[in-house]
């Protein structure tokens, strides 16, 4: 790192972290959603962070080992958790065909080439950056019908890489819980009425309970209220975030706390 001038010891952040028609774009979207970059020339690993942009790769040298599986998985294209995985703590994404993608809130896609898939649509190009909105995106909070308990990694993988897994409707668990199946009506929603990375508040109406999917890395220093009182975080698809809500009207809290 040079200097900038006498006395200053640290270069501009501008020299780093460089506004682009890329970056503003995402940064006027509305939020919350995630990006993966197919090309890390666009955006070297964590430098995200800095623009306020939310990924599911980059840096980290705490991952889960949860995390780690599950993107194994998306980086193969197929439920295969074998070691080793050889990510050196630097996940980098090349391939976004895999199902597991839209279950992270994946809206956009940035590529340095031109992408064929027909879930794909182009909303925006700077020089060889191009900017696609991916179709198959899931909020980042919603409820579904139908929960399925499984306690098999392996079988969870399994289930969520079947064709017949529709996860607008069905979210898979792994502890018991007592959530009937019952079709969800026009009426019932969740609506995050704020969002920071630390914190979450959802609103919540369902005429019976539901399971609440929240599209967040599950782990222990995440929790969880309902009205104020303190509930649990169930591990869900794998690697995210459930509540159960009671039938009614409620408001849901995360927040993260070490």
């Amino acid at each position: 790192i040079g200097l900038t001038s006498p006395g200053n010891f640290f270069v501009s952040a501008s020299y780093f972290f460089p506004t682009t028609k890329v970056f503003t774009f995402l940064q006027s979207q509305p939020k919350p959603f995630r990006v993966v970059s197919l090309n890390k020339e666009i955006m070297a690993p964590n430098t995200s962070a800095m623009y306020g942009i939310e990924t599911i790769d980059g840096y980290d040298p705490i991952i889960s080992a949860r995390y780690e599986e599950y993107y194994a998985s998306i980086a193969r294209g197929k439920a295969d958790i074998s070691k080793p995985f050889g990510f050196n703590r630097i996940l980098t994404t090349e391939g976004i065909d895999s199902p597991l993608i839209p279950l992270l809130n994946v809206r956009y896609v940035l590529s340095l080439s031109d992408k064929t898939e027909s879930y794909l649509t182009k909303v925006f190009q700077e020089g060889q950056t191009r900017v696609y909105e991916d179709q198959r995106v899931l909020p980042r909070a919603y409820l579904v019908e139908e929960v399925k308990v499984i306690a098999d990694k392996q079988k969870i993988l399994d289930a969520l890489y079947d064709r017949s897994f529709k996860p607008l409707k069905t979210a898979i668990v792994e502890q018991p819980i007592s959530i009937l199946s019952i079709p969800l009506t026009s009426d019932e929603r969740a609506t995050i009425d704020s969002y920071k990375q630390s914190s979450i508040s959802i609103s919540v109406l369902t005429k019976v309970p539901r399971l609440l999917v929240i599209a967040n890395s599950w782990n222990p220093w995440w929790k969880a209220t309902i009205d104020g009182k303190i509930v649990t975080i169930l591990r869900t698809n794998y690697v995210l975030q459930g509540v159960v809500v009671p039938a009614g009207t409620h408001r849901i809290k995360l927040s993260y706390n070490l």
